[in-house]
């Protein structure tokens, strides 16, 4: 099997993600900040951080596929495949954005640390260009990981207003060619969270769960899902 690692990644085939369609008026400024950086080789080491749901993900995403629209390699990780990171050091990256999601999972994991903190030298060495997303809430236990992310140029995300919230399942909504109203998005969002990513899995637990039932999805169906699950109301 191929690792991730081993090949450019195909976000023309994998992702939809890009600059364009992140439309969070929010972040607009943060989002701007990014296309900025990545232009530009003033900044090699950029850091995005956040709470979950903020889109984080999709700016790294979209920032692989400006480069790689421009003719140039990227690469995309998550940190929940953190063995992955290894095939960086046998193999020349110069030249190349390397965007590394979910760098907080490495915390408290002294080897995931060990890993993160050689890849920041190996790609301020070799030229390339380095973003991470973190949690706001998260630090290293390795000092010099410390040092390394304070001097990285940071991009903070801001949580979503309701509306924005709205619009972003709308979209989801439509992409996907759903059939679930925008009455039950406005219940999610009232009596479940804010998070984006919860909301999402969610929306997918009602259709599949519409599916499976072969009913209709209705509000009484929803409130049921939400009520069924033990989760509290996040902002």
């Amino acid at each position: 099997m191929t690792h991730a690692l081993q090949q450019t990644l195909d976000l023309s085939i994998t992702s939809t993600k890009t600059f364009d369609n992140f439309t969070c008026p929010t972040n607009s400024d943060a989002k701007k900040m990014l296309e900025y950086y990545i232009k530009n080789p003033s900044e090699s080491m950029i850091i995005i951080e956040g709470n979950q749901g903020t889109g984080k993900t999709h700016l790294l995403l979209a920032a692989c596929h400006f480069f790689q629209q421009s003719g140039r390699r990227a690469s995309f990780i998550p940190l929940r495949n953190p063995a992955d990171i290894e095939m960086f050091f046998s193999q020349p990256i110069a030249g190349d954005l390397i965007c590394i999601d979910d760098v907080h999972l490495a915390t408290k994991h002294s080897d995931l640390e060990h890993n993160l903190f050689r890849l920041y030298n190996h790609a301020e060495l070799s030229g390339s260009k380095l973003i991470w997303s973190k949690s706001s809430q998260c630090q290293f236990q390795r000092k010099d990981l410390q040092s390394r992310e304070q001097s990285m140029l940071s991009i903070q995300l801001l949580p979503y207003t309701p509306n924005e919230t709205y619009q972003i399942l709308m979209q989801h909504l439509e992409q996907s060619q759903s059939t679930i109203s925008g009455d039950i998005c406005q219940l999610l969002i009232k009596d479940y969270t804010r998070n984006i990513s919860k909301l999402l899995c969610k929306l997918k637990e009602i259709e599949a769960y519409a599916h499976s039932t072969q009913k209709k999805v209705t509000m009484k169906m929803a409130r049921e899902l939400i009520q069924a699950d033990i989760h509290p109301l996040t902002a």
